[in-house]
């Protein structure tokens, strides 16, 4: 995801860095706004990665069908997330069953 990010040289000069891409879903199912960001953290004082998934979607959602869009708009963001993430990094943040959301 970080592309140039990874190349030698570039992280440790590197004085800013956003990305945003805006995707649309299939089935002409709403679309999502993927930003990524490398930020310094005040309370930290040190840089820290940083993913957002905004999903929307633009035609009109009756009410009775709005929790199963947001179920699926909550699946396809974890979906993303394990996608952007490597299995050492999974395996420190010590995955959990989303059972019961």
């Amino acid at each position: 995801m970080l592309g140039e990010l990874t190349l030698p040289g570039f992280e440790e000069n590197m004085a800013a860095f956003t990305s945003q891409m805006r995707l649309r879903l299939p089935a002409q199912n709403g679309q999502v706004l993927f930003q990524q960001a490398i930020v310094t953290l005040p309370e930290r004082n040190e840089p820290a990665y940083v993913i957002d998934f905004d999903f929307s979607k633009v035609s009109r959602t009756e009410t009775q069908d709005a929790e199963s869009v947001l179920v699926s708009f909550h699946g396809l963001a974890g979906n993303a997330f394990q996608w952007c993430i490597t299995d050492r990094l999974r395996g420190a943040l010590g995955p959990q069953s989303d059972e019961g959301l």
